[in-house]
């Protein structure tokens, strides 16, 4: 843990952020000057894997320091496969803005948590919650009901922990007429039927969500900007006899792929020179299933060439508008005189497969929907690890870990790893991690990706990713595959799986 005087802490987590999706990686086509002057004043982790490929599985994972194993969520419950229908309740799972605010930190959060809406009254029993919190609950989902307000729902996301809260939803969820702090500004300024009308129009592959064509919107007019802006308000009201907390989530890059013309020009003509390539084989066994049920539900596969490379255009321009955003909160933190105690930590729920292996979207385990970005920034003037990287797996469970020691708040209970020893150049990170959606799990370790059901520990992918970092040849029905899994699973699923969740209240 840190010591002396508790240093703030800024945790900023774009959604759908891939892993290769800033300037500062080798290769890349994005433009993203304001994160990659935080990469080079902080630290890396190369390798940082999702808990979970997919929204509210990876941030209940974040927010309660569980995998989905323990907190029970295993899907944003739109598939087939999905288990328990809500995100987390807060009084069932002690949370990381609650712990941080027992350490002293005055808390915020700014953008989209998507939380879910609180369960009403229909809501399964469960035995690890309070009658108190059910009560609650019951009043702000009737609320919410009647005036189809998010604003009415803060007094249930505070008891995730937050004394400040500005929560966003994603932009197909504001479609539906709910409204948010967003909307009411669109409404002031007069531009929210512009708005709607241009997000309404349905796209001919995907409609209501790929919306492929630049918002009509100057810059700081746009949802990603008025998170930026929350995240702003919070700085300048933060009480300054306490350190802060403030959770940043912007909206972007998650689609619609629609950053205003000022940040979509740059990329125009780019995506012509990417090949698309026909997604090979599924597996045949039941992972193979769950890829091809996502394939068939929420991607471009059916679209031509020109469609794909206008969402990668379109893609990256919303990675340089959210870094932008990034850019304007760290101005803030400057202008306040706040850098010199602030760390910085940057981080996704998962990443977006853009093509690669013929497919888009998320929801699967290749690197592109599970890796994501891992990167530790010091306060200014302490950073003697500028510039440094290391390749060991982690994942975000580890980034939260990392945020408690940092504040000097409990571990217990917790379980990811903190990432502070390997940032000093003391310790390795463990080298191993752990995924999951719906029934599957995933295996990563420097060399080795292992899919398997998770009920069963039935193997169902398998590749080396030395050898072959593509992720192009399953080796699972191989001889030599057969070993190496038998290995792995007996090493570390196994034991994983043999633990028992822990769904009930601790720590």
């Amino acid at each position: 843990m840190m010591s002396g005087k508790q240093p703030n802490i800024v945790f900023i987590t774009p959604d759908q952020w891939r892993y290769d999706a800033m300037g500062s990686i080798q290769g890349s086509q994005v433009y993203t000057p304001n994160t990659d002057a935080l990469r080079a004043r902080g630290f890396q982790f190369s390798t940082t894997y999702c808990d979970s490929p997919v929204c509210q599985s990876s941030r209940a994972s974040l927010v309660t320091g569980r995998h989905p194993r323990d907190h029970g969520l295993r899907d944003n419950h739109l598939t087939p496969w999905s288990g328990r229908k809500h995100f987390p309740w807060p009084d069932a799972h002690w949370t990381l803005p609650q712990r941080m605010r027992d350490a002293g930190y005055w808390t915020g959060l700014a953008g989209k948590m998507h939380f879910d809406l609180p369960p009403g009254p229909y809501s399964p029993d469960r035995k690890d919650v309070t009658e108190s919190a059910k009560a609650a609950a019951d009043k702000v989902r009737q609320k919410f009901d009647e005036t189809n307000d998010l604003r009415d729902t803060v007094p249930w996301i505070q008891r995730y922990g937050f004394d400040f809260v500005a929560e966003e939803l994603d932009k197909t969820t504001l479609l539906s007429g709910t409204i948010t702090n967003y909307t009411a500004f669109l409404r002031e300024r007069g531009l929210y039927d512009l708005w709607y009308r241009h997000h309404a129009a349905q796209s001919p592959t995907q409609p209501g969500i790929f919306t492929l064509s630049p918002e009509p919107l100057e810059p700081e007019d746009t949802l990603d900007a008025y998170v930026g802006r929350q995240a702003r308000n919070f700085l300048q009201q933060r009480p300054e006899d306490q350190p802060f907390f403030l959770w940043m989530a912007p909206v972007g890059p998650h689609p619609p792929y629609d950053a205003p013309e000022a940040y979509a020009a740059r990329y125009r003509g780019l995506g012509a020179s990417r090949q698309f390539t026909t997604p090979p084989p599924l597996p045949d066994n039941a992972y193979g299933e769950f890829i091809g049920w996502n394939i068939k539900g929420r991607t471009l596969a059916g679209a031509g060439d020109d469609i794909k490379a206008r969402a990668v255009e379109q893609y990256y321009a919303n990675c340089t508008q959210v870094d932008a955003v990034i850019g304007g909160v760290v101005d803030e933190l400057e202008r306040l005189g706040l850098r010199g105690n602030t760390w910085i930590i940057i981080n996704s729920d998962h990443g977006e497969m853009l093509g690669d292996h013929g497919f888009f979207g998320k929801s699967i385990f290749y690197h592109a929907a599970a890796r994501v970005p891992g990167i530790v920034v010091p306060p200014t003037g302490t950073d003697d690890r500028a510039g440094g990287e290391n390749a060991t797996p982690v994942q975000g469970l580890d980034l939260t870990a990392t945020i408690l020691d940092i504040g000097n708040a409990s571990l217990e209970g917790h379980a990811g790893r903190s990432l502070l020893p390997a940032f000093r150049g003391e310790a390795e990170p463990e080298g191993a991690v752990i995924a999951e959606i719906a029934d599957f799990a995933m295996l990563a370790t420097e060399k080795w990706k292992l899919v398997v059901e998770r009920n069963t520990l039935t193997p169902q992918q398998l590749f080396d990713l030395q050898e072959d970092p593509e992720e192009s040849t399953d080796l699972q029905n191989t001889p030599e595959g057969r070993k190496i899994t038998a290995e792995l699973i007996a090493e570390h699923i196994a034991p994983f799986y043999a633990q028992s969740p822990q769904s009930d209240t601790f720590g």
